[in-house]
């Protein structure tokens, strides 16, 4: 059974919004009652009519925009793995703003901050918070909500509170009638007739004058994606810094106050990150100076989590057909060792079999290799010194240095 609201929001689309009118008629919309707001994986909408009935007509518009921009944006070929809700919040606070931008009203609960601008969901997703496991405290923690952030999130006081999961609407990946997950064949086919339908879209909202305000950027960035490299670096190497407050070492500052046995309070505690170590291939792709300069930037970030700012423990693994060690006490101070030739394997081989237990790896390699190997059981950065067209490892983050 269709819903009059749906199909009057979407009928008033056509000659209001063409740009996500096409993408919408591509969509099939789906009641579902087991599905709180409003949902899509690329193929279905799906709404629960209790949800839609206490929209406006307005709000209904506004929210088919939301959904519709999802798949346009292949966020939910996009998400490669990463934590749902994180990647929903990232993905919200990417196109929501196209929406507003477009004239279209969103209902109380959109996720909105000026920060994340001209960001896209990969970008976001890298500044987003953990999202809390069951009983923790909420994203963003808490305290006064960012410069900038939207206080639309909820008319009831909500703009002094931490970013949290949009109550409406979200992308789930696709899956296959049974459950399973499709085939990378399928979600290269599926990317495939996103992007004509996106393309098809812009050529018909341009012919009306009708294009969205800041979508030419957000098509330009899905068909040639970019993140700024130093950015997933300083999030990676945070990531790796493990830090804590404990009360083995009070914090000294206010021993003084309270009285005469003070205020005993935990100090801020970090580990050492320790042993990284690099592995790099022989191809011959960059030179020796170039690869200083990154190694330098990876340690100099690094070095911003260790106790007392000293460097990190490097080692350094070249790697053509077999590995060639290199121990170094300055992150500046190697040599390249053998030539030509790209295999990842031995490196991951080599870390596992010797028992070097590093605290995290940094390949820097062109990715023109599909010989991986194992994962060494930490994490793993790879640095692609330019782009590579269907690199994609079956472990670790990847970062474009030269875009």
């Amino acid at each position: 059974m269709k819903s009059p609201k749906i199909e009057k929001a979407a009928t008033m689309l056509v000659s209001d919004q063409p740009f996500f009118a096409t993408i919408l008629l591509r969509m099939q919309r789906v009641e579902c009652t087991k599905r709180p707001t409003m949902s899509t994986d690329g193929k279905y909408i799906w709404y629960n009519p209790d949800f839609v009935e206490g929209l406006t007509t307005e709000e209904c518009m506004g929210v088919l925009c939301h959904e519709v921009l999802h798949p346009a944006m292949l966020h939910q070929l996009r998400m490669n793995g990463r934590d749902h809700l994180k990647w929903n919040m990232a993905a919200d606070y990417a196109i929501n703003p196209i929406v507003k931008s477009a004239g279209m009203t969103l209902p109380e609960g959109a996720l909105l901050d000026d920060k994340y601008a001209n960001m896209n969901a990969e970008e976001i997703y890298a500044l987003l918070p953990d999202c809390p496991k069951e009983g923790e405290e909420p994203c963003g923690g808490e305290g006064e909500p960012q410069e900038g952030e939207s206080q639309e999130r909820d008319g009831d006081g909500a703009g002094n509170q931490p970013p949290q999961p949009c109550p409406w609407g979200g992308v789930e990946e696709p899956k296959n009638p049974d459950g399973s997950d499709i085939t990378d064949a399928d979600r290269k086919t599926q990317e495939g007739n996103w992007k004509v339908i996106l393309q098809q879209a812009a050529a018909t909202a341009k012919k009306a004058g009708k294009m969205p305000s800041g979508m030419e950027r957000l098509i330009e960035d899905l068909m040639e994606p970019k993140l700024d490299w130093r950015t997933i670096l300083a999030r990676w190497a945070g990531d790796l810094a493990r830090v804590d407050y404990s009360f083995r070492y009070p914090n000294t500052r206010y021993l003084g106050f309270g009285g005469q046995g003070g205020f005993v309070l935990p100090s801020l505690k970090k580990e050492s990150i320790g042993k990284v170590v690099f592995g790099m291939d022989t191809s011959g792709s960059m030179c020796g100076d170039e690869l200083r300069d990154i190694v330098g930037e990876v340690c100099g970030a690094l070095k911003e989590y260790e106790q007392d700012g000293v460097d990190p423990e490097v080692t350094i693994l070249w790697c053509d057909t077999e590995v060639h060690e290199q121990q170094v006490s300055d992150p500046s101070d190697f040599k390249p060792v053998g030539g030509g030739g790209t295999r990842f394997s031995p490196v991951f081989k080599h870390i596992i079999e010797s028992g070097m237990d590093p605290r995290a790896v940094v390949y820097l390699t062109d990715g023109y290799c599909d010989d991986f190997g194992e994962d060494p059981g930490c994490p793993v950065l790879w640095g692609l010194t330019s782009k590579c067209p269907g690199f994609d490892p079956p472990f670790g983050e990847t970062m474009v240095i030269n875009q």
